[in-house]
């Protein structure tokens, strides 16, 4: 796996996207992390690792190939992880309940999100027939709740903004 990736990336002629498509077990990811780990400092540009699943996104793996060479610290300051709005509102809803709950009057669609977070949070308990309830809370999440919620909190602050105005 390290000649394949260290030949492709030392190739002048390619695109620089490579996609190793490969069984799951075979060490692609660690890989990687370990290349990025190597030979982050003789790139020319950037280096992205781009995936669906946030659960394959190697930043444990990362931490540990930068650890190894003493390094751990550069990775902070180089990382920057990009998540979907839903990510977000599922990591930090907790942080933020109490407060949209006194401004949001919409309690019973807070609780509705609130229910979906639990739901998408805890999908390690849930076995293969209660998939589809994780589907269906992400689902909406995604195509409405996220959204709604973001027009409320937009027009809270707007309207709380004119009123300090006044």
């Amino acid at each position: 796996m390290k000649e394949l990736i260290e030949k492709f990336c030392n190739d002048k002629r390619k695109n620089g996207l490579l996609i190793i498509d490969m069984p799951t077990g075979l060490g692609k990811t660690y890989s990687v992390a370990k290349f990025i780990a190597e030979n982050y400092n003789r790139v020319d540009g950037k280096i992205f690792f781009v995936t669906q699943l946030k659960k394959n996104l190697p930043e444990d793996d990362l931490r540990k190939c930068f650890s190894e060479i003493g390094k751990e610290s550069e990775l902070d300051r180089l990382m920057l992880r990009v998540e979907n709005n839903v990510d977000n509102l599922c990591f930090h809803f907790e942080e933020v309940k109490d407060d949209l709950f006194r401004y949001i009057h919409d309690k019973f669609f807070l609780q509705k999100i609130e229910r979906e977070i639990k739901i998408i949070n805890h999908k390690e308990s849930f076995n293969e027939d209660e998939w589809l309830l994780v589907q269906q809370a992400k689902d909406d999440l995604n195509d409405v709740s996220e959204k709604k919620l973001r027009e409320m909190v937009s027009a809270y602050l707007s309207y709380d903004k004119m009123k300090n105005i006044e």
